[in-house]
């Protein structure tokens, strides 16, 4: 199946008062006819304090009777500007539900988008329900009315499978990439020499259950262009521009070519109450191959999930084939060390689906 990687911004207007002067406002900037866009602009306004606002995305869709619900992650990029990235398969209709909140869970007001996507990506209708009150309570669209807008759209009679990728795995709980970091250790000569540093996490959804406290799939990518060196004094700029150069080049990750890392989790083995294996797959300068370790979960919450991982990552096999040399005092191990410190979050709508 295709895998669609949708960015979608919002753009948030406050203006600062002591109370609410009505619900909030969204506009989405208009698409091409027979466009799949990369990206949805959304012009919001809103009447509360920035920190009192927010923005939420969920994507839904039907496997037959089935209803699949992926929470979109949401990254404040400042006070007004929000993004929104989604891996989506292609092959299937989607529907876009995107809610500008004032206040806790919306007490002062929830305005609704919902965009709906063909099974090629492409934008069949937007809509904007018009926001109101019902005891009290900001009225949401419902999952009917949301079935209602997927039977809407258009089901092509052929599809190529020729062109479908892997599936994306599906869930409904966001990493947080704020809270989130992926740390590297690389030694040489055997471990006498060593560097270290950081890599960070670019987007990320898991399929977590929150009732049964089960982690079951997912999928995490790294910005591999994000690389930086940690064990060198800031003082030392020339030597940490130089290696770091040297990491991103096509003797180590080439990110001009491959930028994102993707781990795929397709299964998960719990060994004990918060020891897991995970199973999956990972993706590094192009090449996919298997890979497994053990991770910690220390937290299983309703709300948030937090987990750690050690692993170590035979390079050659992905094809990070710099081996250096002893004459200029850089004979690179195979082996890189990886700890992966992973937070994840789920709204507390999403956790009492």
């Amino acid at each position: 199946m295709f895998r669609t990687m949708m960015v979608i911004t919002a753009l948030a207007t406050a203006s600062v008062a002591s109370a609410p002067a009505g619900p909030p406002h969204l506009s989405i900037a208009p698409v091409p006819q027979g466009a799949a866009p990369t990206s949805l602009t959304v012009q919001v306004e809103h009447h509360v304090q920035p920190e009192s606002f927010q923005l939420t995305a969920r994507a839904e869709s039907r496997r037959g009777a089935q209803r699949v619900v992926r929470v979109l992650p949401v990254q404040r990029i400042d006070a007004e500007t929000f993004t929104v990235s989604i891996a989506l398969e292609r092959g299937h209709p989607w529907a876009i539900v995107l809610a500008a909140e004032q206040g806790r869970g919306g007490e002062h007001g929830v305005a609704e988008a919902l965009v709906s996507l063909t099974a090629a990506g492409v934008v069949h209708q937007t809509t904007y329900p018009k926001p109101s009150f019902t005891s009290g309570k900001p009225t949401r669209l419902s999952a009917r009315e949301v079935g209602a807008a997927l039977s809407a759209i258009p089901v092509p009679t052929t599809t190529s499978p020729a062109v479908w990728m892997a599936p994306a795995v599906g869930g409904n709980t966001a990493v947080d990439t704020a809270q989130s970091v992926v740390r590297w250790r690389g030694t040489k000569f055997g471990g006498r020499g060593a560097h270290a540093g950081t890599v960070r996490v670019r987007s990320g959804v898991l399929d977590y259950d929150a009732r049964r406290a089960e982690l079951r799939s997912g999928v995490i990518e790294l910005d591999m262009r994000s690389i930086t060196v940690t064990d060198m004094p800031l003082g030392e700029t020339a030597a940490r521009r130089k290696l770091t150069t040297h990491l991103l080049a096509s003797d180590f990750f080439d990110v001009q070519q491959h930028p994102i890392a993707r781990y795929t989790v397709q299964r998960v083995t719990m060994r004990g109450s918060n020891l897991a294996r995970l199973d999956g797959s990972l993706t590094l300068r192009g090449v996919t191959r298997p890979f497994a370790f053990d991770a910690t979960i220390w937290s299983f919450e309703p709300t948030r999930l937090h987990a750690t991982a050690r692993a170590t990552l035979d390079r050659m096999q992905w094809g990070v084939a710099f081996r250096g040399s002893r004459l200029t005092n850089d004979l690179v191990d195979d082996v890189i060390h990886l700890e992966f410190d992973i937070v994840a979050r789920v709204s507390q709508a999403q956790a009492a689906l």
